[in-house]
């Protein structure tokens, strides 16, 4: 008699297919996601599975996003509709970023394009260095090994603070 809702918030087979085909998640990464959302709001994924849920709602069931200094940025970039909200999908989608099962090139390019989403207070911040600088530092940290990020050298002109603030974003990746 206790199990009988126990099915009610489970994901299709098919569409649980569909997502380990789509993401660098497995089947029960995907299935975790889908009732830790679910556990949220119960069966609101069974009737709507593009319902979108509050950042609030996410910070609760993803804190390493929630810690991380760039959480509002993160957010905003796997937003599909731009709106403060994430769908099921879009939280697969970040999930999938940062899984370890994705590649360091696919990861890059989300990097990037976290990083683009920071232009204005990247200029803010970073006025007067060389943008290139600042970039090759960070492709460098996240597409070589940890190994070699030790021998990395850089221009001396990118003051430690600034230095500082680009390795917390590049330990996010």
């Amino acid at each position: 008699m206790g199990n009988t809702g126990s099915k009610e918030n489970v994901i299709s087979e098919e569409a649980l297919n569909e997502y380990v085909e789509l993401t660098y998640l497995n089947k029960s990464e995907i299935r975790q996601i889908y009732k830790r959302l679910d556990d949220l709001e119960s069966g609101i994924l069974k009737q709507n599975l593009h319902y979108r849920f509050s950042l609030e709602q996410i910070n609760k069931i993803l804190p390493q996003i929630r810690c991380n200094p760039f959480c509002d940025v993160i957010y905003r970039v796997f937003s599909s509709k731009q709106d403060g909200h994430l769908s099921f999908e879009d939280t697969l989608d970040l999930c999938s970023a940062f899984s370890m099962n994705c590649p360091r090139s696919v990861r890059a390019a989300w990097a990037f394009e976290i990083f683009g989403k920071l232009t204005d207070t990247i200029e803010s911040i970073f006025a007067g260095f060389c943008v290139h600088e600042i970039l090759t530092f960070v492709l460098a940290n996240i597409c070589h090994p940890p190994i070699l990020r030790n021998h990395y050298t850089y221009s001396r002109t990118i003051p430690q603070s600034l230095k500082l603030q680009l390795q917390n974003f590049i330990v996010c990746w």
